[in-house]
Parts: structure tokens; sequence; C-alpha cells
């Protein structure tokens, strides 16, 4: 923390300052008690008691101090890197200004800014008038605004307007989601008894979380499939045994557990082959060789497979479903039609994909679906494709009250008009009337700003700064 200080030329603010404390919290957070413990610390100390429940999910009520009627929630989930990753922050100056960012990997910068901005709120809400205010922070979520109706055991919060601070790419509102389709895919499964000198080789990764993951094309199938492709132009007969990946709640997890079945002779070649698979596939997402990655030769008893030209037809149908983000949309450029693989599960029993798919416009859904059907059609194996649980786009509203507030106070914040868009994520208006949210069109997801990738993020303190200030002058007026 004192080297980081070290690069202004003068102190920097309180803010700045608390933005970088999080960012060296053990270089990440994979115990999220750290963060949690950090959250709840810093809101005692000014007075306000924080709620946890058994999942490390916290909320807290700032109390009103004008008789407004409206209450304003903010929300972030707690999602960043695992302890250990490689997350050199650097402080760079350009100009008056700083920037702060990590080159090698996903240092959480919109998490932290969401948890500085709201810990700031927190901490000015004695300067300025307001009513309510709601803070909430989820864990183990990756769809942001329905984490908020994630937190387990708890009366349905209520509130008139839903900030979300934890997606920003740009001088953006964000408001409503995508349509949104999910498919189950089911596919015969043709086991065989294995042949003599065969070895059991298991390539077991424990997976990197974030939305992040998904903006640059990586999730749990993907990653093994790539593997399985790699597997398949070289000169070893393997048969997949099982592979179990992802998590269809959760839909951009990397983890997954892959056995095969190689020629006893082949072993330590097909361990080269998908170590080395596996590693490209991680240094697109965090450019460094850190992953939490096992690959052995099992002693374990050789187990019924799938044959040789089985395998490889799996493994061609996984590399061509549709996998992140394929195409932009119009009428909002920029913000892309995407589906993630959230589950695949082969074994003896059953082969089983489970799959989201997301879309800006009906014509970008069509595309996804016509991808699927397509992959499945020309497949040389028995495939069912089912179609399930459609829900429609929503928002943007420009000239409901929160948009209309969150706009015109960029403008005059900023001095000019924000864009409007929609979250690249599937957020059914349904999630928030069902379990009991007042007025779930005044839900948004905004401000959005920087601009995050999963690796080389960056942020100015100058945009930590106005932002801040952005998201008190919106309570003031939303109120």
């Amino acid at each position: 923390m004192e080297a980081l200080l070290s690069k202004f030329a003068n102190p920097p603010s309180k803010l700045v300052k608390q933005f970088l404390e999080l960012c060296t919290i053990s270089n990440g957070f994979l115990d999220i008690n750290i963060v949690t413990k950090y959250i709840v610390d810093s809101l005692s100390k000014i007075g306000i008691e924080a709620k946890i429940d058994e999942n490390q999910n916290i909320t807290a009520e700032i109390a009103k101090n004008l008789d407004f009627k409206r209450t304003i929630a903010l929300h972030t989930h707690l999602d960043a890197t695992r302890i250990g990753e490689l997350t050199e922050i650097q402080v760079e100056q350009n100009d008056s200004d700083y920037i702060i960012k990590s080159e090698k990997s996903n240092f959480a910068a919109s998490t932290f800014f969401a948890i500085t901005t709201m810990l700031n709120v927190a901490n000015e809400s004695s300067n300025f008038k307001h009513g309510p205010i709601l803070l909430i922070f989820t864990v183990n979520d990756e769809l942001s605004l329905k984490g908020a109706s994630l937190i387990p055991k708890w009366p349905a919060l209520s509130f008139n307007a839903l900030i979300n601070l934890n997606s920003f790419n740009g001088d953006e509102i964000v408001v409503g989601g995508p349509i949104g389709k999910n498919f189950n895919i089911s596919v015969k499964a043709d086991f065989h008894d294995p042949e003599e000198n065969q070895c059991v080789v298991s390539a077991v990764c424990s997976g990197l979380n974030g939305g992040c993951v998904s903006d640059v094309n990586a999730n749990a199938v993907q990653w093994a499939s790539s593997v399985l492709f790699q597997l398949s132009h070289s000169q070893i007969p393997f048969r997949l045994i099982s592979l179990e990946s992802g998590d269809y709640q959760y839909t951009v997890s990397t983890n997954y557990d892959l056995k095969i079945l190689v020629p006893k002779e082949k072993g330590e070649e097909a361990v080269n082959i998908i170590h080395a698979a596996h590693m490209a596939s991680v240094m697109e997402y965090v450019r460094s060789d850190s992953s939490n990655f096992n690959t052995i030769i099992t002693e374990i008893q050789p187990q019924k497979a799938l044959s040789v030209e089985y395998t490889l037809a799996i493994t061609n149908f996984l590399s061509l479903l549709p996998s992140g983000v394929i195409t932009n949309s119009l009428p909002y450029q920029g913000f892309e039609t995407a589906s993630n693989i959230g589950k695949v599960t082969i074994n003896s029993e059953k082969i089983e994909i489970l799959l989201q798919g997301l879309a800006m416009a009906s014509g970008g859904m069509d595309r996804v679906t016509k991808i699927i059907k397509a992959a499945a059609r020309t497949s040389k194996l028995n495939i069912t494709v089912e179609e399930k649980d459609n829900w429609p786009q929503w928002g943007p509203r420009r000239r409901g009250f929160l948009v209309s507030i969150l706009m015109s106070t960029g403008k005059e914040h900023f001095g000019k008009d924000l864009k409007l868009g929609l979250m690249p994520y599937a957020i059914a208006p349904s999630v928030l009337y069902d379990n009991g949210y007042d007025e779930a069109s005044y839900a948004a997801i905004g401000p959005k700003i920087s601009n995050f990738r999963a690796v080389g993020e960056s942020i100015s303190t100058d945009q930590i700064e106005k932002w801040a200030e952005y998201v008190i002058s919106a309570i003031k007026n939303l109120a």
C-alpha cells in the first residue's frame, strides 16, 4: 500500500485511498470473509449496522434525514479475483491525473469502485438530504442486478429505485435486460468397455469466476472442449469417460473435471497436450500461468468410455456451439448477443448440455437458435434440442422517472448526455416481481464507467472522484 501511495505527488483523497486499500486486500479475495469484514467495519465506524447472512451477503440501511418517500437501493456483487492470482496493481501519472491499472489480470476494479462508492455514500450521508438508502452487497453471483434477489432467508427488500454499480463500460446508463432463452440439449450416450493396456488421464480445473470471464469468451465448457479439440488433432486415440463442467446457475464459471481413456504409452503425451491447451485458454483470461489446475494419470481402474469416433463427434459438436459474445445487435450497438454454455454433464448414464442464450434484439436470438440447431443437425450424433423459459427484453424507459433523472443528472454533472443501453445478462422483470420488489420497472443498472475487461483493467482517480460524486447527486435528485 505504501508503495502505491508513494506514486502520488500529493496524498490522494480519502476516496482514492480507500479504493487502493481494497485493491491490495490479499491480491484478490477468494475468502469473501476478508471483504465482508472490511465493509462491516467501515460502516460500523460511522454508526451504521450491517446485517450478514450465512452466505456473507450484506445489507445495511442508511436512515433518512428528511421525509422523502422513495427508497433508493445501491447494489454490487462481491465477485473478484482469487487469492494468489497475479494482480500487480500499478499507479501511473497522466498529466494531473493518475491511472490505477493491472496489465496481467482482472483486479476487480469494477467491484472495488462499487464498494468504495457505496461506502462513500454512507460516509457523506449526513451532509446531504435524502430518504432511506439501502446498501446491498451480494456474493457468488454473476448476474449483477439479479443478485439482489438471491439473498436467502430475508424479507423482500422494498425499494423504489435500484442502481447497480458493478457493470461499467463507458459513459452509459444501463437499464433493463435482454431477450433470454434456455436450451436443454441431450445426446444419446453410447459407452463401451475399455480396451487392454489403457490408462485414465484426469484434468481438474477448480475454476476462475467472474462476469468478466464471459467478456473474453471463456467458460468451463469452452475451456474443456478446447482441450478435447487439441487432443483430436494429435495422433492419440482418446476416448471420453466423463466431463462435468460449469454451473447452470452461474453461467460463466470455468470449473471442470475431465476424464479420458488413452493407450498407456500415450499417457504422458496426453497429459502434456491437455496442460498446454488449458494454459492457452487461461492465458486469454489472466495473462499469466496462475491456475488451480491439475493433470494426472490416475491409478483407477479404466472405466467404460465413448468410442474414439463418438468422442470426436462430441468434441466437434461442443466446439460448434456458440460461446460468449458472437455479434453486435442493433439498435444497441456495442451491446452484444451472447450465449454462455452453463453446464455440461457427460457420463455413462447421460450426455446433457444446458445453455443460456441472450440477445439485445430478436434477430440476435434467432441467430443463437439457428447456430445451435445447425450444429445438432449436421452432427452424426442423436441430438435433441429443447427450447424453454423464454423471457422478453425489457427497458430502457427513456421517460421513466429513474432513467430521466439519471440522464439529467449526468447532463448536469458531466456537461454532456450519457448513453442508454441494456445489460448483456439475463434479467427477467419477473425475477424482481416474484421476490416482492416494488415497482420493478424502476430497477436499473448504471452508471457505467471506464473500459473494464477481464485483462488489463484500468480506472483513473478522476473517474473515481467524478462518478462517486455523480452517484450522490443522483440519490439527491431521485429522492
